[in-house]
């Protein structure tokens, strides 16, 4: 063991500075420069090198997007170029207006009007009958039925009539009359069951009742409140043409304007 550790001392000696080994000869070593030079092969082990994944384990790792398959080429429609037609819905002219609505409230005002005049007239004729004034006929269907056709015809008149003149009134006024003079006698025959009775004595009753001077009286007053309210139905008729026609005009004009504009 003394041998060893002196052995060792004198090589690191030897390796440090310059001395010789004491155990072998005292010829000194020749080493070449090859030999110096030539560095001894050491044996390393390879390293197992460790890649920390610096995500957190808590942390939850998203999973990759599905890329969407690109899908069949569409090609961009190319559309000529030009004058497009463009389509403007036209204004529509103004409507006509009409008198039948505000016509047929004064064709029932007048009815009023007539039922007033004609309750006069039955109680002169019924004082000058009778010889004592009297109210009775008013309880009597032969009142009310004249009121009724009045009120019918009138109305139908202004209907027809519309927006017409006076003179269409005038006229109309004697088919009032005509239409409260037979209607009003046929409604009393049947009332009075005539269809119970024989063709002679039918026809002698209608007769009769012709000549019925409250029915003669009713048609008379008729005619004169038909043609004095149809004058007020007309002139408010001629109010409306008026107005029609001046919303037509303007409707012209600016029309012409418009057409004007897009020329120029």
């Amino acid at each position: 063991m003394a041998a060893t550790n002196a052995g060792n001392g004198n090589g690191n000696g030897n390796g440090n500075g310059t001395g010789t080994d004491p155990t072998t000869t005292n010829e000194p070593v020749i080493a070449t420069v090859e030999e110096a030079a030539e560095p001894t092969p050491v044996a390393v082990e390879p390293e197992e090198i460790v890649i920390e994944d610096p995500t957190p384990a808590d942390v939850p790792v998203e999973a990759p997007v599905a890329q969407p398959t690109a899908g069949p080429r569409v090609e961009p429609v190319v559309y000529p170029t030009g004058p497009q037609v463009v389509y403007v819905t036209a204004p529509e002219p103004p409507r006509n207006r009409g008198n039948r609505g505000l016509g047929s409230l004064l064709a029932l005002a007048a009815t009023l009007i007539y039922a007033g005049i004609l309750a006069i007239v039955f109680a002169l004729i019924w004082t000058a009958a009778t010889g004592e004034p009297s109210l009775a006929f008013l309880a009597s269907p032969t009142f009310y039925i004249p009121v009724v056709f009045f009120a019918l015809a009138m109305v139908l008149l202004v209907l027809i009539v519309n927006r017409g003149g006076w003179w269409a009134y005038v006229i109309g006024s004697v088919l009032v009359a005509l239409a409260v003079y037979f209607g009003s006698a046929g409604m009393l025959l049947l009332l009075n069951n005539i269809i119970l009775q024989t063709p002679e004595g039918a026809a002698a009753l209608f007769q009769q009742a012709l000549l019925n001077p409250l029915i003669i009286a009713s048609a008379l007053v008729a005619r004169e409140v038909a043609i004095w309210s149809g004058i007020v139905i007309s002139r408010r008729g001629r109010k409306v043409t008026a107005r029609n026609r001046d919303a037509r005009t303007v409707f012209e004009r600016e029309q012409s304007e418009r057409h004007a504009q897009h020329g120029a």
